[in-house]
């Protein structure tokens, strides 16, 4: 399955909107935007298309750069 790079960002952006309002869930919002973050300064264009695969790739790298594994 292939993922448009600007709806695997507005995405993540949309669930860090839900999110905020939970007590608790910081941490899941910070990883949510560093991995936006990640997505956006890869030098991609915005229609670039990943796969399922490619997305859960950047997720860990995103984590192993700040520390959670």
């Amino acid at each position: 399955m292939k993922i448009r790079k600007q709806m695997a960002i507005m995405s993540h952006l949309s669930d860090c909107q839900e999110m905020i309002q939970y007590e608790g869930q910081e941490e899941r919002t910070r990883m949510r935007i560093n991995f936006v973050k990640m997505i956006l300064t890869d030098g991609k264009p915005l229609d670039h298309e990943y796969t399922t695969q490619e997305l859960d790739e950047i997720w860990e790298k995103t984590n192993e750069m700040c520390g959670i594994k």
